[in-house]
């Protein structure tokens, strides 16, 4: 069965026979001339004795169009130094005004991740992730609190994962709004882990960029 739509020409739209529910597709963010991109970064060797609430990954916009990030996951492991056992905790805040970029880690390699081969590059690529030490923080203003949390148990063996594959710090669902991000604007992940032990730690992340978020979502 099918009903005409108002001002539509060319295929009405279907609807079920006898719940009258109309049928949908799912589809990926319009990103007109733009595009969708998935990029995933690792740490060096993470020293031990890492201060408290230290900058350990950081996502700024420093493009002109907007992110719309939608998820980003975590990993991280013990390596051949074993920790004081305790809790492990990544915190990620939204940074404002973020006009002076973080410096040190490992970076993105502009046009990596593209989810179709004919998109555009990236316009956000001040993506980094720390090396054997933690991030230097740049100019920005953080939320006063976290938007999200992931905490997991240390033990005090080594090469021991705590954070497994896939943990989401963010997570967005069809229907919810993703984390807009306009330019100057970005995530930053701050990590607190036990004494004495050396880690590495990945962080996936996932994001679309559109000229203006009305051409993706309603404003």
């Amino acid at each position: 069965m099918s009903i005409n739509l108002a001002g539509a020409s060319g295929q009405p739209q279907e609807i079920e026979t006898n719940s009258r529910a109309a049928r949908a597709v799912l589809r990926p963010s319009d990103v007109g001339s733009l595009g969708s991109y998935k990029v995933s970064l690792i740490s060096g060797s993470m020293a031990a004795g890492l201060a408290a609430n230290a900058p350990a990954y950081s996502f700024r916009n420093n493009g002109s169009n907007y992110v719309l990030l939608r998820r980003l996951n975590a990993q991280a492991m013990s390596l051949g130094t074993g920790f004081t056992a305790g809790n492990a905790l990544l915190a990620a805040y939204i940074a404002r005004s973020w006009y002076g970029a973080d410096s040190g880690g490992n970076t993105l390699t502009a046009g990596s991740g593209r989810a179709k081969g004919t998109h555009a590059n990236q316009s956000a690529t001040d993506i980094r992730i720390s090396n054997t030490a933690t991030l230097t923080g740049g100019t920005r203003t953080l939320d006063a609190n976290p938007f999200a949390q992931l905490q997991g148990p240390v033990g005090a063996g080594t090469y021991a994962q705590f954070f497994a594959r896939g943990n989401p710090i963010l997570d967005t669902r069809p229907g919810d709004w993703p984390l807009i991000l306009a330019p100057n604007e970005g995530v930053v992940i701050q990590a607190t882990v036990p004494a004495t032990g050396v880690w590495q730690f990945i962080v996936d992340a996932e994001w679309d960029e559109v000229s203006t978020y009305g051409t993706a979502l309603a404003a």
